[in-house]
C-alpha cells in the first residue's frame, strides 16, 4: 500500500507530529516572497530547532546560509566550519559568502574547487561562468573602503 494511503500513526514519527515535520513547515513559512522581507533570525532559530532532532551535514549547511542572511557573510562563513559535506555543495556555498565578503582570490579557490566536484552539466557551467566572472577583481588590489 502507498505511504498516502495508510494511516498517520503507521508513516513513522513525521506524519504524527513527532518529528522534523512541524519543523520544517516552521522554516517554510519563516520565508517572505523577497530576501529583504524574511526573518532570518527566525529561520535561523528554527534550523537550530531542526538540528535538535536532525543534525545532518544538509541542515548545517542551509543553516550557514541563513546565517549569513542574518549576520552577514563572515558570520555564516564561521558556521559553514562545522559543516562536513561531500560533493560540490558546502565549496559552492563558501565561494558565494567569500565572494560576498570581498574575499575574491579566496573564492576563485572555493568555485574552482566546486567546478572540479561537480557532475551536473549546467549547475557546473553556472560554477564555472561565476569563478570566471571574479578573476579581475582577484587580480586588483584590495580597497577595503569600497566594501
Amino acid at each position: 500500500m502507498a505511504a498516502h494511503r495508510r494511516p498517520a500513526k503507521d508513516r513513522g514519527p513525521d506524519a504524527v507530529g513527532g518529528g522534523p515535520g512541524p519543523q520544517d513547515a516552521a522554516l517554510t513559512a519563516g520565508y517572505a516572497p523577497s530576501s529583504e522581507a524574511t526573518a532570518w533570525d527566525r529561520i535561523v532559530e528554527r534550523y537550530d530547532e531542526l538540528l535538535a532532532l536532525r543534525d545532518t551535514p544538509v541542515v548545517r549547511l542551509n543553516r550557514a546560509v541563513a546565517v549569513a542572511e542574518a549576520s552577514g557573510a563572515e558570520a555564516g562563513l564561521e558556521a559553514l566550519d562545522s559543516v562536513a559535506l561531500r560533493g560540490h555543495r558546502l565549496p559552492a556555498v563558501r565561494a558565494q559568502l567569500l565572494e560576498r565578503a570581498g574575499r575574491h582570490r579566496d573564492a576563485i579557490e572555493a568555485y574552482a574547487e566546486a567546478v572540479a566536484l561537480c557532475t551536473h552539466g549546467p549547475e557546473r557551467a553556472d560554477l564555472a561562468r561565476r569563478r570566471d566572472a571574479l578573476q579581475g577583481f582577484a587580480s586588483r588590489p584590495v580597497d577595503e573602503n569600497t566594501f
